[in-house]
C-alpha cells in the first residue's frame, strides 16, 4: 500500500514540475522571440506531449534522480531552505505590487475590508447587537443575542434604494466535545446548525455580518414595484400563462360559462 502511495505522489509531483518547467521554457523562448513558438517543430507530438514538454520532463527525472542519490539529509536541508526562499519571494512579490502604486493598492484593500462590499450594500447604519453568553452545563456555553441593522439595497427592477429594518434573535451552543453532540443526530440534514465547538474566540462581528446577510432580501423591490411577464407566442396563437396550465384552470372557466 505504501509503495502505491509513494508511486502515486511521485508521478503527481513529477507531472505538475514538469508542466511548471514546460511553461517557464515557453515564456523563455516567446520573450525572445516571439514567432519562434510557431515552427512547424512544435507542433509533432509524441505519445500526446509535444517536444518542449518532453524536455521539461526529462529535466525532471534527472533532477529527481539526483535527488534520490544525494540521501535524505540534504534533501532534509533543501526542504528548509526551500520553505525560505518561497517565503521570501511571496514578500517580494508582495511589496513589489504594492510599492507600484500605494495609494491605489492601499484604496484596494481598503475597499476588500469594507463591510458595505462584503455585503453588496448601499448604506448599512443603526447596527446593533445585545445579548448574554452563559454556562450551559460543566463545560459548554451559550450565547443568546439580538442583532440589528438598518440597510439600504438597490432595487432590482428601478435601481432606487430600498431601505431595510433588519432584527433578529440568534443563538450558540457551543460545546467542548462537538462530535459526541452531532452523534446524536442521524444524518447531515438534523445536525443541529446554531452548535458548534468552543472557538478560541467569539468573535461578535463575524456574527453580525452573518446574521444580516442571512437575512438580506436576494432581489429588493421596492413598494408597489411588479415585474410584469414577459409572453411570447407565434402570430395567432394566445400566449400560454402560468394561470392557462394551472389544472383547474379549465374547470374555473367552464363554472363561468355555465353560470352565464
Amino acid at each position: 500500500l505504501r509503495c502505491a502511495v509513494g508511486i502515486f505522489i511521485f508521478g503527481i509531483q513529477t507531472y505538475f514540475l514538469s508542466k511548471a518547467i514546460g511553461y517557464l521554457i515557453r515564456i523563455l523562448i516567446f520573450s525572445i522571440d516571439n514567432s519562434f513558438l510557431d515552427k512547424d517543430i512544435f507542433l509533432v507530438f509524441f505519445l500526446g506531449i509535444d517536444i518542449i514538454d518532453w524536455i521539461a520532463f526529462i529535466i525532471v527525472i534527472i533532477f529527481q534522480t539526483l535527488m534520490f542519490s544525494v540521501g535524505i539529509n540534504f534533501n532534509k536541508k533543501l526542504i528548509n531552505y526551500s520553505a525560505i526562499v518561497v517565503y521570501g519571494g511571496m514578500i517580494i512579490f508582495f511589496l513589489g505590487i504594492f510599492l507600484s502604486d500605494v495609494k491605489l493598492t492601499s484604496q484596494a484593500f481598503a475597499e476588500l475590508l469594507d463591510y458595505k462590499n462584503l455585503l453588496d450594500l448601499r448604506k448599512i447604519s443603526k447596527v446593533t447587537i445585545f445579548g448574554e453568553i452563559s454556562a450551559e452545563g460543566n463545560k459548554n456555553w451559550l450565547l443568546n443575542a439580538k442583532i440589528g441593522a438598518s440597510v439600504t439595497q438597490s432595487c432590482v427592477v428601478t435601481m432606487e434604494d430600498v431601505s431595510t429594518r433588519i432584527d433578529e434573535n440568534i443563538t450558540r451552543h457551543y460545546f467542548a466535545d462537538i462530535d459526541k453532540h452531532d452523534e446524536n443526530f442521524s444524518s447531515e440534514e438534523e445536525l443541529d446548525a446554531d452548535a458548534e465547538g468552543i472557538p478560541d474566540e467569539i468573535n461578535l462581528l463575524d456574527l453580525t455580518i452573518e446574521s444580516i446577510s442571512l437575512n438580506l432580501s436576494d432581489f429588493p423591490r421596492k413598494d408597489g414595484i411588479v415585474i410584469d411577464p414577459v409572453l411570447s407566442a407565434p402570430e395567432g396563437i394566445k400566449p400560454l400563462t402560468d394561470d392557462a396550465v394551472k389544472p383547474f384552470a379549465g374547470l374555473a372557466s367552464l363554472r363561468d360559462k355555465l353560470k352565464e
